[in-house]
């Protein structure tokens, strides 16, 4: 008895796969068929976005938003360096003290001061920004 249910479970599954192959087949279309429009479509370039390149302790590390590359210009450059270590390259508090030699309590300090800073430049730039 379980013999047949095995048989009968493999045999489902194995129509089910067939079916499946029959569906993708059905929707697929060599690149002959198309048409050139259809091509043009396909073939058509994203659009690249040219990141904000900001060196940090050697690393360099690209910001593709402009708003928020200018406010981080505005920042000096261990303010830098930490807000983009640690939302960007994901690092602890820990390993940015180590990485730029200043106790750890610094770091969660100016991160959080730093974040207030940004947030208001962004938001009085938001304001003035033409929409």
């Amino acid at each position: 008895m379980f013999y047949g249910f095995c048989r009968t479970t493999l045999r489902h599954a194995q129509i089910d796969l067939i079916r499946e192959q029959a569906d993708r087949l059905a929707k697929e279309e060599t690149m002959s068929d198309l048409t050139e429009t259809t091509i043009d479509q396909l073939c058509t370039a994203p659009d690249i976005h040219t990141d904000t390149l900001f060196s940090v302790n050697g690393k360099v590390i690209g910001v593709t938003d402009s708003l928020i590359a200018q406010a981080l210009m505005t920042l000096d450059e261990q303010g830098q360096a930490i807000v983009l270590l640690y939302y960007l390259a994901d690092w602890s508090d820990a390993r940015i003290a180590l990485e730029l030699k200043i106790p750890r309590s610094t770091v969660q300090f100016r991160r959080k001061h730093l974040l207030t800073t940004l947030k208001a430049y962004m938001i009085e730039r938001y304001r003035y920004a033409d929409i």
